[in-house]
């Protein structure tokens, strides 16, 4: 469960607020409204409950800040299974403390002194999920604006690589769009990111094993459709998806199952965005095209080349 999962419950009234909420396991528990967390942070309400964590939105007591707390839901960590969750937990907000960036959510503070009840504070982002407004969006946007939101995209990803950190599941869920901010972005979840220096092999396998599927089919390179060794050029492929469906209005890949998804990343390449949208620059669809390359060393080495690739389309265009 990731942040994203938070503002698409709220925006699709998933959870009832002031009642006995189901858990993923078959057991009713009552929301914990009023408790304190760390001393300072007041739960208001469940935003999302799953089988394994827990979303609430809180607030600050001294300066009365609404926060995101995300807790993760274990017996005491006496199984396995426990352990691993526990670790990933805190590999999740090792990862996301390492940003101070304008389009990636903040981590204001984390707690895992007592294994019971481990748990991160975020920032809380009032605005719609970029899955929600391409709803709307059924033409594509503008070329402006499709740049505008690229260029944040194309940066929060170079500073996420910088860290020698893939993000692994960059999909429109995982984007917000801050209510009146003239369509600021925030990538909001590094629940699956792979850590490339800092953690050794063993790690990463027992993290997701060896050849195990991960992430969301419509937005997942080929290499990742095949549980093949995973980079930073994966999250370029993913970023080249998401820039082709904000211009064209269409995802590059559907069907009806995942399997068929999976065929097509692995073995169609999609027709190029000059040709699905009239007005597209020959230049800007160009870009997009090398970024979706299969082969990931045919890829922009880097998002900051990716960008200077659209950049340069762009004022080509003019």
């Amino acid at each position: 469960m990731g942040l994203s999962d938070v503002w698409k419950r709220e925006q699709d009234n998933g959870l009832p607020r002031d009642e006995v909420v189901q858990t993923g396991d078959g057991r009713n528990e009552p929301l914990a409204v009023g408790k304190l967390v760390g001393e300072q942070f007041e739960l208001e309400k469940v935003l999302h409950e799953g089988g394994m964590g827990i979303l609430y939105l809180a607030r600050h007591r001294k300066s009365g800040r609404q926060v995101v707390v995300k807790m993760i839901k274990t017996d005491g960590m006496i199984e396995d299974a426990d352990r691993q969750l526990f670790n990933r937990f805190r590999r999740e907000a090792k990862g996301m403390a390492q940003f101070s960036h304008p389009n990636i959510v903040r981590i204001l503070g984390c707690d895992f002194s007592d294994i019971k009840q481990p748990y991160i504070v975020m920032e809380y982002i009032d605005g719609v999920t970029l899955f929600r407004f391409l709803k709307r969006q059924t033409e594509g946007v503008g070329l402006k604006l499709f740049m505008h939101m690229m260029a944040q995209l194309c940066s929060a990803f170079d500073a996420i690589h910088k860290k020698n950190i893939v993000h692994r599941d960059l999909k429109p869920d995982n984007v917000m769009l801050i209510r009146g901010s003239n369509y600021k972005l925030k990538v909001l979840d590094l629940g699956l990111i792979i850590f490339e220096r800092a953690m050794s092999t063993t790690a990463v396998m027992r993290l997701t094993r060896q050849g195990q599927v991960v992430g969301t089919p419509a937005y997942m390179s080929p290499e990742q459709c095949m549980g093949g060794t995973i980079t930073h050029q994966s999250d370029i492929y993913s970023l080249g998806l998401l820039g082709y469906e904000l211009l064209t209005g269409k995802p590059v890949c559907a069907g009806k199952n995942p399997k068929d998804i999976f065929m097509q990343q692995i073995r169609e390449m999609p027709r190029a965005p000059h040709l699905v949208r009239e007005g597209i620059p020959r230049s800007i669809s160009d870009g997009l095209m090398k970024a979706l390359a299969k082969e990931p060393e045919q890829r922009p080495v880097s998002c900051k080349a990716f960008w200077q690739l659209l950049h340069f389309g762009y004022q080509s265009a003019d």
